[in-house]
């Protein structure tokens, strides 16, 4: 009499049930690593998203001499537009500010609308190119002379 191997034949299928414990384990380490990827590309995102939003305001004086006023960054440049300096070529103005004792030449693309003139406050957006600042958005800060020029259009107590 032969004697018979312990187990089922090679061709015959297992029809043993899995451990439930060890597909539980691999199912919450699945979940796990997803969470983990999902996460990750989220402070990835967050981060570019701040970073890039971050533009660093910078005097003129302060361009080249500060940490943050250095290199190609994106900046905003404060001073205030020189007299007989603005000059429109039809495609780009240009123009130099001039803040604490310095003074930087700045191109904008297009001309500047409002109010933008010579001798006041403005803030231009943009990057250092060079020598020059290379602006793609001007911000007009106003001044008291407004209210002076202006006075009924300005009510009492407004700053």
């Amino acid at each position: 009499m032969a004697v018979e191997e312990a187990g089922p034949a090679p061709s015959q299928p297992v029809l043993t049930p899995r451990d439930p414990a060890a597909t539980k384990r691999r199912r919450r380490w699945g979940g796990a690593v997803l969470l983990a990827v999902v996460l990750g590309a989220l402070g990835v995102v967050l981060y570019e998203g701040l970073s890039n939003a971050t533009v660093y305001f910078c005097n003129a004086n302060e361009v080249g001499n500060r940490g943050d006023c250095t290199g190609n960054k994106r900046i905003r440049l404060q001073g205030t537009v020189d007299n007989g300096s603005i000059q429109f070529d039809g495609a780009s103005t240009r123009f130099t500010v001039t803040y604490g004792g310095a003074t930087i030449p700045v191109t904008y693309q297009g001309e500047p609308a409002g109010i933008f003139k010579e001798g006041i406050p403005v803030v231009v957006e943009g990057r250092m190119e060079g020598t020059t600042f290379d602006g793609d958005r001007i911000l007009v800060k106003h001044t008291e002379q407004y209210v002076e020029e202006n006075p009924g259009r300005v009510p009492q107590g407004a700053p």
